[in-house]
C-alpha cells in the first residue's frame, strides 16, 4: 500500500508499513510495538529485532514484563 493511500483514508502507518514503534514513560518503561522478535535479554541489555534494524536497550534491573508477537515491555532502569 501507498504512503498516499496510508493517509488519504488516514490508516495508521506504523501498522500498515509493519514499522516499530516504541513509547517510554519516564526511564523506567519502555513499550516496543511489531517488533520481530527477541535476540538477547539479561538484567542490563535486552537487544530486539525490528524489520530493519537491531534496538539495543541498557539499564539496570532490566526485566520483560509483557511479550507477546507484537509487543514487548521493558521495565527497569533503562539508560
Amino acid at each position: 500500500m501507498s504512503r498516499g493511500l496510508i493517509e488519504l483514508f488516514e490508516l495508521p502507518s506504523d501498522i500498515i508499513l509493519n514499522q516499530i514503534n516504541i513509547g517510554m514513560k519516564g526511564n523506567t518503561d519502555m513499550t516496543i510495538e511489531n517488533h520481530k522478535g527477541l535476540v538477547m535479554y539479561d538484567n542490563n541489555n535486552i537487544e530486539i529485532l525490528s524489520n530493519k534494524r537491531r534496538i539495543k536497550v541498557s539499564g539496570c534491573e532490566l526485566f520483560i514484563s509483557e511479550y507477546n508477537r507484537n509487543v514487548i515491555h521493558i521495565s527497569g532502569i533503562i539508560e
